[in-house]
């Protein structure tokens, strides 16, 4: 419970802190492998803060979200911001194509490491 607890948290800074980049295109999207109900109050969340910015987010499973990703790559063009899924072995495969780009959110400060 403690670590699904982090995890959540550490995932609601790192989309309430990429309030940055979705600023210049007006628009942030996700890609998650999560429930539509826990990525549906997340986007409520993030619309009060940043009331300017829509939110779009693609919810399917990591398999689904990874070819998208990758026929968008095949593209020239991924449209995620941001990707959240719990299968770690396809973030190892984004780091290793590099895919990935380094973020550290504003609001690390705010988070307890118990």
């Amino acid at each position: 419970m403690k670590k699904r607890l982090i995890s959540s948290v550490l995932v609601l800074a790192m989309v309430l802190g990429a309030a940055g980049f979705a600023a210049a295109a007006q628009k942030l999207v996700i890609y998650t492998s999560m429930k539509e109900s826990l990525i549906g109050e997340l986007r409520d969340a993030f619309l009060k803060m940043h009331p300017g910015i829509e939110m779009d987010y693609q919810s399917a499973g990591a398999g689904k979200l990874m070819a998208k990703i990758a026929a968008e790559r095949e593209s020239g063009k991924i449209m995620a911001d941001v990707l959240w899924t719990s299968e770690v072995p396809d973030f190892y495969q984004l780091q290793s194509q590099g895919l990935l780009e380094k973020y550290v959110s504003p609001e690390v400060k705010n988070i307890v490491n118990p």
